[in-house]
């Protein structure tokens, strides 16, 4: 029996490392500007027959950054990255402009426990957490047949533990899952799609003006006429204009 364990989660363990691996046509290096208008436009092509997969939005995400246009490349990491947080290529670019805009603007960096809990979040995809789901689920269900055919006179504490462990990571991964998906539905987030982008403290959009730089990400509080009131990484509520930014669900 203990053997029949072992072997399992060592299946699961294997499982999870190669889950949903992704395999891009596109890397990081230099393309010629005419091949990548090409490129370009064949991935968008596909994105308009309503072909979706977090792979297309990194590659044209990659040639949006080689064309100069880190705003739109942002946008589009991000997108791949809701469908497949762990998405590896669709990470260390994002990551790579986001340091960029926080040394540009001279933003403190995010505590390490903070960034372990993020990671963590971000390596379980949908895959992984459909599988870990599934796993335990079957040792809950294993846990309670062997439970209820458990000798009547024996101590009962064992499998009773094992159940409870089991049912608390059933749980808080099915939490997950549910947590992530209607985040997903319901992204607010967006980018400074322009060079620069000026954002106001009041909603009359008049007064100090404060600069954005192009790839900034937001997140979209509320919408009054053509203007968002948007809410910074670090809790800054400011306003712009909505001709300034693009929403990742308009995507």
């Amino acid at each position: 029996m203990i053997k029949r364990i072992l072997f399992l989660l060592l299946c699961l363990g294997w499982t999870l490392i190669y889950a949903q691996a992704p395999d891009p046509d596109i890397t990081g290096s230099q393309i010629p500007q005419s091949k990548e208008q090409e490129m370009l436009l064949q991935l968008e092509t596909e994105l308009a027959k309503g072909i979706s997969n977090p792979d297309l939005y990194y590659n044209i995400g990659v040639l949006h950054n080689q064309q100069g246009s880190p705003g739109l490349a942002a946008l589009y990491y991000l997108k791949a990255l809701s469908l497949n947080s762990a998405h590896p290529q669709a990470r260390h670019n994002f990551n790579l402009l986001t340091q960029q805009i926080n040394s540009e603007n001279s933003q403190d960096e995010q505590l390490f426990l903070a960034r372990v809990q993020k990671d963590i979040f971000a390596w379980l995809n949908d895959t992984r957490l459909a599988i870990l789901i599934a796993f335990f689920l079957f040792f809950t269900l294993l846990c309670t047949h062997w439970l209820i055919h458990f000798p009547a006179k024996s101590e009962k504490g064992l499998p009773v533990l094992l159940i409870s462990i089991n049912a608390i990571f059933l749980i808080t991964f099915v939490g997950i899952l549910a947590l992530k998906t209607h985040a997903r539905n319901h992204d607010t987030r967006a980018t400074i799609t322009i060079p620069t982008a000026n954002a106001f403290a009041g909603e009359s959009m008049q007064g100090n003006v404060q600069t954005l730089p192009e790839a900034t990400i937001f997140t979209i509080v509320n919408q009054k006429r053509d203007s968002y009131h948007i809410r910074l990484a670090d809790g800054t509520l400011l306003w712009i204009n909505a001709a300034d930014c693009t929403r990742i669900s308009d995507l």
